[in-house]
């Protein structure tokens, strides 16, 4: 049975890729969203992750530092805890409990609680990226590779895909893509994972071999005390 992958932390997506990074690489990991879902749950977990992402047309960079708090797909907390380009929405934070969504924005010191209305077999996760049962089912798309894993308990699992070519922005030509030579460019995505219980630690999404989004893992407590 199909379960709906609803992402309802989008008050911290402040950093914002160009359209065609964005289609094209969600489209890898974004598949998960209408595939069958694994029902194992995640351990409890504390995470800092860093998400920097090329910026698009003429803007910088974004990078953002986001703290989360999970328990279970119903309950978790994120912090938005730096931000390079935007530092008056650092402290927005959001917060999922059951059928409730607290969230605050620092700007206007307004803290606004939602019911959700949201069917019971969903699986709630407060990142695209954070969809428990993801990995292994990657794992047997026929374009994915595992590499071998490490001392550390981690392994690599890389996605290519052709995606048909469009013209570079100005940040993306900056960062050494090149015009369209061919009919299409190549995007891989490179998932860095627990081989313990799956759990995502790291992401490098690249096109034609330039890197243009990284999530890094920088802090990461289990419930159990394990780091």
């Amino acid at each position: 049975m199909r379960r709906k992958i609803i992402v309802l932390c989008t008050v911290l997506s402040v950093a914002i890729g160009s359209t065609l990074i964005v289609k094209g690489l969600e489209e890898i990991a974004g598949a998960a969203s209408t595939a069958s879902v694994s029902p194992n749950e995640w351990p409890s977990f504390t995470m800092v992750y860093e998400d920097w992402r090329l910026g698009s047309n003429d803007e910088q960079p974004q990078v953002q530092a986001v703290k989360l708090i999970y328990h279970d797909k119903r309950h978790w907390k994120t912090e938005l805890l730096a931000h390079n380009d935007a530092v008056d929405v650092v402290g927005t934070w959001a917060e999922y409990h059951g059928a409730e969504m607290r969230s605050f924005d620092p700007r206007t010191g307004e803290l606004r609680v939602d019911q959700q209305d949201i069917p019971e077999d969903a699986v709630y996760v407060p990142e695209q990226w954070l969809i428990p049962g993801t990995i292994p089912r990657l794992l047997t798309q026929q374009n994915a590779e595992q590499l071998s894993g490490s001392s550390g308990g981690l392994a690599v699992l890389v996605l290519e895909e052709n995606l048909p070519c469009q013209a570079p922005t100005e940040a993306m030509f900056r960062a050494g893509i090149q015009p369209c030579d061919s009919e299409y460019r190549v995007s891989r995505r490179e998932i860095t994972y627990r081989e313990s219980d799956f759990l995502p630690v790291g992401i490098v999404d690249s096109l034609d071999g330039v890197e243009v989004h990284r999530v890094t893992v920088t802090e990461l407590v289990m419930k159990n005390g394990e780091e």
